[in-house]
């Protein structure tokens, strides 16, 4: 139950896992040890069995991307010890994973990104090999199941993060994900035009004003950026109304 609790607390705004723009060598050896439920090790040496690999990954984006987001960094044994993974695969680059990993469930993952790990100067990672982090963020569209079964993971099952593993997540915790808000609902109410100053030029006139809103989140979840944006008034010339 604790473990539940968590996982849905995590999918508020406040404590979603952070995608970064990159990751170092340094970044990855600095992730604690042991099983964690925001971010998850893979050996390289699944990259031997493609079918158990996709099973594999397909059950752990389906996990993190129903636990408010997280890290799988592949090409890290459990011991923290990089053996990295094939930097090619026949023809396409390893990179290239990020064309499949979206339909490894359903609904395809929308919200991820896929880093190359920057090497240190003195590196632990094998030559001819990479180390791959994949950030998954707090889906909107969760809950999400496992789009495929290879070695001994099951198809069509969601799955939760629970204790650092990924376990299949009972129904109770699938209606509450479901029900989730994850946007904030705002609401805008004019509330007075100000004229500024006014001014003739070539015989037309023109007059600046300032529009003042009045903006309430009527919901609980937090928002954080938000701007009012008034649209081009028909009948006016472009850059008349901004």
């Amino acid at each position: 139950m604790q473990s539940t609790v968590t996982a849905l607390l995590r999918q508020d705004v406040s404590m979603s896992i952070t995608k970064r723009e990159r990751w170092t060598e340094t970044d990855v050896d600095g992730l604690p040890n042991g099983e964690h439920d925001y971010f998850e090790r893979k050996s390289g040496r699944l990259f031997d069995d493609t079918e158990s690999l996709l099973g594999k990954l397909a059950k752990t984006v389906s996990a993190l991307a129903n636990s408010g987001g997280g890290h799988i960094v592949l090409g890290v044994d459990d011991d923290g010890v990089p053996d990295g993974v094939p930097s090619s695969r026949g023809s396409a680059p390893t990179r290239d994973w990020r064309q499949k990993l979206p339909r490894l469930v359903d609904y395809p993952l929308a919200d991820f990104r896929m880093h190359i790990v920057e090497r240190s100067t003195t590196s632990r990672i094998p030559a001819e090999r990479d180390v791959i982090v994949i950030d998954i963020g707090d889906s909107a569209l969760a809950p999400h199941q496992c789009a495929y079964g290879g070695g001994d993971e099951r198809k069509y099952t969601y799955y939760y993060r629970q204790a650092g593993r990924s376990e299949p997540a009972p129904h109770f915790y699938l209606e509450l994900l479901r029900q989730r808000l994850v946007n904030p609902t705002l609401e805008a109410e004019f509330v007075k035009l100000l004229p500024v100053k006014a001014r003739q030029i070539s015989g037309a006139s023109f007059l600046a004003t300032r529009l003042r809103f009045r903006v309430r989140n009527i919901d609980r979840v937090a928002a954080y950026k938000w701007q009012v944006q008034v649209k081009q008034m028909s009948g006016h010339p472009e850059g008349a109304c901004r």
